[in-house]
């Protein structure tokens, strides 16, 4: 059995394909280096290998946390490609390649309620379960997932700011309550391998 998983560079999607290691999967890691999910033209161009798992765990939020009207173009842009068009291309891949694959789409509890100044990183995640849903719909004999997850200890926050003069300021971000990134990991794992289609974790 063959997973793929993107986002490995760090954080949950990192933890998720250390732990597929460990149970001796073989595991299609997507870092960074591998592929440049906001760049659109890597991701159409990338030669996608066969999987039998899909999970699409890979996001960002650069330039986030502001008012919209303020939020760089280049930089929501990025988000938009990272967290959801380069999420929609690998699903065409992986069907296209094997119909019978598992989709696993890992989203927000933002979807569940928005809380402002995070408008494209909050539309892409809800945008990413509505696309769950539809493929449900066109393909109503396959597999797809969401896992909704909440807020997560990770490098997401300093990614956010890493070229904006404002500095992340993990302290206060993390002061509310969180996840660890290696139980979030456990459970998503859990859940691909289930037989529901959808979870929700809170801190």
């Amino acid at each position: 059995m063959k997973i793929c998983i993107t986002g490995t560079s760090s954080g949950i999607g990192k933890k998720i394909n250390d732990l597929l290691v460990q149970k001796n999967y073989i595991t299609i890691p997507l870092t960074r280096n591998e592929i440049d999910l906001g760049d659109i033209a890597s991701v159409v161009n990338y030669d996608f290998s066969y999987c039998d798992i899909l999970i699409n765990c890979a996001g960002n939020d650069l330039g986030g946390k502001c008012l919209f009207a303020e939020h760089d173009p280049k930089k929501w842009t990025e988000v938009l490609n990272v967290n959801l068009t380069s999420s929609i291309l690998l699903t065409q891949k992986a069907l296209m390649k094997n119909p019978k694959s598992v989709i696993c789409n890992i989203t927000s509890t933002n979807c569940d309620k928005y809380y402002g100044n995070d408008l494209i990183y909050t539309l892409t995640k809800n945008s990413l379960s509505n696309f769950t849903d539809l493929l449900k719909v066109d393909f109503p004999d396959g597999k797809f997932k969401e896992f909704r997850v909440g807020l997560t200890k990770t490098n997401f926050n300093k990614n956010r700011y890493k070229f904006s003069e404002n500095i992340a300021d993990d302290d206060k971000f993390y002061s509310q309550p969180h996840l660890e990134p290696s139980f979030v990991a456990q459970k998503i794992v859990e859940f691909v391998f289930s037989d529901t289609d959808f979870q929700r974790l809170s801190p």
